[in-house]
């Protein structure tokens, strides 16, 4: 196992701004790295956190003394726990993924009506135009433009979420005994994640999301364990 500390960039839905490039503000996520070099093992955080930093300043990122220990054990199928118990696995505790808005929608009706329209003077391109055209100012089509522009922002707002949140996870190993304790983890709706595969016979692989509340605490921190107790995990 090693202990480490690490500086790197969130992943996003698409490319960050300013990556590789001189950028004025990066958003970055430090953390002290867990990882078990093995192939079927991925990089794991012990503890991360977002963090903004201009550039020419500094900024202040504390790592731990939050929160309080979560602790709990894992079982399953004996196929299952042989994949969790194999070689130093990991559990991590993430904040749920946010749910999206639904695209918006022009009724079927309307969209049927300007194809029958629009068929009938396919000999006509001229008309056929003028007709778009008016059916682009009419009340349906203005207000598909008003709902797609709120989802445009609803989406945007989501996704500066997540690229704020989406360091705030926290890691820890599982025991041979299935068991787990995973420091500092800040009160809220969470989800305990876990994820390994069987690179002999992938039908076992355990992809399992387990949503968890994570009491107040009160002053912000406890060195009392929250013991989320025995957890079923099922395979993939």
């Amino acid at each position: 196992w090693s202990f480490r500390y690490s500086l790197r960039r969130p992943d996003t839905y698409g490319s960050c701004r300013g990556f590789g490039k001189r950028s004025r503000r990066v958003t970055t996520s430090p953390g002290r790295g867990v990882g078990c070099w093995k192939s079927t093992v991925s990089m794991t955080y012990a503890i991360a956190t977002s963090a903004e930093v201009e550039s020419g300043k500094k900024t202040e990122v504390r790592l731990g003394g939050t929160g309080r220990p979560v602790i709990g054990r894992l079982s399953g199928s004996p196929e299952t726990e042989r994949l969790l118990r194999n070689g130093g696995q990991s559990v991590q505790i993430e904040l749920p993924w946010p749910k999206r808005p639904d695209y918006p929608q022009i009724p079927k009706a309307e969209l049927d009506q300007l194809k029958v329209e629009m068929d009938k003077l396919k000999a006509e391109p001229e008309k056929a135009k003028a007709y778009y055209e008016a059916w682009q100012k009419s009340e349906v089509w203005q207000k598909y433009q008003a709902d797609f522009k709120a989802y445009q922002q609803e989406c945007a707002a989501i996704d500066r979420k997540i690229r704020k949140d989406q360091g705030n996870n926290y890691g820890g190993k599982i025991h041979e005994n299935g068991s787990f304790r995973i420091e500092d983890v800040k009160s809220g709706e969470r989800v305990l994640t876990v994820r390994v595969f069987d690179e002999d016979d992938r039908s076992n692989d355990v992809d399992f999301e387990y949503p968890i509340t994570i009491p107040e605490i009160p002053g912000g921190r406890s060195d009392t364990p929250f013991d989320l107790g025995t957890i079923r995990v099922e395979s993939r």
